[in-house]
């Protein structure tokens, strides 16, 4: 398995340190250990949980409730993530709306 530094997975992710260690700090995810040089290290897959979790976190679930959100069944998980699509669809009308609003300025 490939390890990456800190940095690269941050570069990687496009995320900051301080999102990485909140993750760590939630046990979303978790270091293998440390380089020579005493950089942290991680497996290389960490990029895609990064990515999930970020997605989840766009979408309008908090990083304290990340944890317990993947902890469901997938039929639960489904359920919350329609209404979070419900909610980003009627935001999306309210932001056009207000779009067109300006248009018309």
């Amino acid at each position: 398995m490939k390890m990456i530094t800190l940095r690269e997975l941050c570069d990687k992710t496009g995320v900051t340190r301080r999102v990485i260690q909140g993750y760590e700090n939630y046990s979303l995810i978790s270091s293998v250990g440390k380089n020579e040089r005493g950089h942290l290290l991680y497996e290389e897959l960490v990029i895609e949980t990064v990515k999930e979790l970020q997605f989840y976190n766009r979408i309008g679930i908090r990083r304290r409730e990340l944890k317990t959100f993947l902890a469901l069944e997938q039929e639960e998980r489904n359920k919350i993530l329609r209404e979070k699509q419900k909610a980003l669809k009627k935001q999306k009308e309210n932001i056009e709306k207000l779009l067109e609003k300006l248009e018309l300025l």
